[in-house]
């Protein structure tokens, strides 16, 4: 991944040609302290893709991508999630707003910073009507991706820390994203759900098991 420093940031930004700036935080994080002109798209919201199309239509735009700070992920995800979609010139502002704030590079604020949350504790449930996984499936060739809809799932949290969870995946609610409303985008779901892949008649649902000869997780039907 293409990173950058702030101050090779704001050189851009003053050049005849700037980049597009888009901070991927939450949105109550941005308006309490943003990058001036940055736009603003949530990586973690179902929506982010629906509303990146409506921000950007060149998928050639010189784009950077802004989050919170160097030990965060949103800005990493949000580069992966742009370039399966097409954009082709990324790059990752290193240490988030965190350090452009900290370099003395300008700060707009829009509103005052968020109450910082309880942490969790327990078992939560997951929001499903919020909540969805993404595919993605290659051959030599070509690849595709898609999502897939949660049945039911929650998270097991100590203190804050994540321990723990549980998943389970709706694989008769399959779509294929980059196929969308194309003829082929039911070709390509009754495939991946006939017996030479899910054998979705039989196994309706996936779940996470232990591998038998370690700890990692897999699928299997339920």
């Amino acid at each position: 991944m293409k990173t950058l420093s702030p101050t090779q940031l704001q050189t851009e930004l003053l050049s005849e040609s700037p980049p597009l700036v888009l901070d991927v935080r939450l949105a109550d994080d941005f308006s309490a302290g943003r990058i001036p002109a940055a736009l603003n798209n949530c990586v973690f919201e179902v929506a982010f893709h629906e509303r990146l199309a409506q921000q950007i239509t060149d998928k050639a735009q010189r784009i950077i991508l802004v989050g919170a700070s160097r030990s965060s992920q949103e800005a990493r995800m949000a580069f992966e999630k742009l370039e399966r979609a097409g954009f082709s010139d990324l790059s990752i502002l290193e240490g988030g707003i965190e350090e452009w704030a900290g370099t003395g590079l300008p700060i707009q604020s829009l509103a005052p910073p968020p109450c910082q949350p309880t942490a969790p504790n327990g078992r939560l449930a997951v929001n499903l009507a919020e909540s969805r996984a993404e595919w993605i499936g290659r051959n030599l060739l070509n690849k595709h991706w898609g999502t897939v809809a949660i049945k039911s799932g929650s998270i097991d949290c100590s203190a804050g820390k994540l321990i723990g969870g549980e998943f389970i995946l709706d694989l008769t609610r399959l779509t294929c994203t980059d196929l969308a409303g194309t003829p082929v985008h039911d070709v390509i779901v009754h495939h991946l759900q006939d017996h030479d892949f899910f054998d979705v008649t039989r196994f309706p649902e996936a779940r996470p098991c232990h591998h038998p000869r370690g700890g990692d997780w897999g699928a299997r039907g339920g």
